[in-house]
């Protein structure tokens, strides 16, 4: 369907540059140029432990993802199971605008949180608890029959509100206002 695709919150490049800093680290330890006090079986170890410290950060490098499918949308957090929102299961939908809001995150429970972008769990200034998939402070806010809570919002947040429009038929036709 039009419209449909997937939506990518921008890269965090500086996650890649501290992990590689750990993997040449990590290979500086195991070759012996940089030593400690371990021991050569201890370098060893802790080489690897280093270069599985940079591996893993560089996996954190793409903080959040929203496929848009008719019918449906699917967040990819690393580190989360995938989330699937079904139309069907939509109690309500609105945009807001996060900056003054009782909607806007204010603490981190368990996601990132990297200038603008935040993804996985959130409380909010309201004291619920939702599942962010956010760059900025505007947000479809999608709340679930079973009362999940979640916050979506890309770079290109106009396109993003599009695309959504036009592949959940729920939500209402483009250029009307979702209640």
């Amino acid at each position: 369907m039009e419209g449909a695709g997937e939506f990518v919150l921008p890269t965090l490049n500086f996650l890649t540059y501290v992990g590689i800093g750990c993997i040449v680290l990590g290979v500086l330890l195991i070759l012996g140029i940089l030593k400690g006090n371990a021991g050569v079986v201890g370098n060893i170890l802790g080489g690897v432990a280093v270069i599985a410290v940079g591996i893993f950060v560089i996996t954190l490098k793409y903080p959040g993802k929203i496929t848009i499918e008719p019918d449906h949308l699917v967040l990819k957090v690393p580190l989360y199971k995938a989330k699937l929102i079904e139309e069907a299961a939509i109690r309500r939908i609105w945009i807001e605008d996060l900056d003054n809001s009782a909607w806007r995150p204010v603490r981190k429970t368990s996601g990132s949180n990297f200038g603008k972008v935040r993804s996985g769990w959130f409380r909010l200034k309201n004291g619920r608890k939702a599942f962010l998939v956010l760059y900025g402070m505007k947000a479809i806010c999608i709340e679930m029959d079973g009362g999940q809570l979640f916050l979506l919002g890309m770079k290109d947040f106009d396109r993003f509100e599009e695309a959504v429009r036009l592949n959940i038929p729920q939500l209402s036709p483009v250029g009307v206002p979702i209640k």
